[in-house]
């Protein structure tokens, strides 16, 4: 694993222990190595570490004391994956109703032995009928910001980490879309950067469930 992922683990607070590198290394071997049938990354393989596993590991920092992640529209396990990797314990979610994705991260869960991580192949408003079950909730480039936060709001905990992963947006666009959303939500915690190496601008944003 390429100093540039210790590092940017390092701003994000964590530090990534020879096991987890070595797992995080292994699993962008598998996105490359699948990715030609499946359609599961467009992104150069050598800007991969900053942009997928970087990128993701961004969200880890606002999962302190959650026990349960579900990541919405994984695709390529991006960013559950990564996270499933560095936070240990924390069970991870990974949903995606795309079969070819969803066969993709059962080989990738078995492959790296994750015991702590479940993969549902499902809409995700299938989930809602469930209920509440997630303690926390993060989405990397999936639907749109209001929906993204219905959805989560639906299967989530009171007082649940939301976690909004994207580009740039602006606060008027997050307080709309929680206003859009129902106002089952509220803004704690907004953090922009720029991914090392490179001058992506990112976003990440930290809602709670009300009660």
């Amino acid at each position: 694993m390429s100093e540039r992922v210790v590092a940017g683990a390092r701003e994000f607070g964590l530090d990534l222990s020879p096991a987890q590198t070595e797992l995080l290394d292994r699993f962008v071997a598998e996105v490359y190595g699948w990715r030609g049938g499946h359609g599961l990354t467009a992104i150069r393989r050598q800007d991969a570490d900053r942009l997928h596993i970087v990128d993701s590991l961004s969200a880890a920092p606002f999962f302190s004391g959650v026990s349960h992640i579900a990541d919405l529209g994984s695709g390529a396990g991006f960013p559950g994956i990564p996270l499933a990797i560095a936070l240990g314990p924390t069970r991870l979610t990974l949903v995606d109703s795309n079969r070819k994705r969803a066969n993709f991260l059962r080989h990738v869960r078995r492959s790296l032995e994750l015991d702590n991580v479940e993969i549902v192949e499902s809409d995700v408003r299938a989930l809602e009928p469930a209920g509440a079950r997630f303690d926390g909730v993060v989405a990397r480039a999936f639907r749109g910001p209001a929906e993204f936060l219905r959805l989560a709001a639906a299967i989530s905990t009171q007082r649940a980490a939301i976690v909004l992963m994207a580009g740039p947006i602006g606060d008027d666009e997050l307080g709309n879309a929680q206003t859009e959303a129902g106002d089952l939500t509220t803004l704690r915690e907004v953090r922009r950067f720029q991914l090392p190496a490179g001058s992506e601008a990112r976003v990440v944003a930290r809602f709670e469930r009300l009660p």
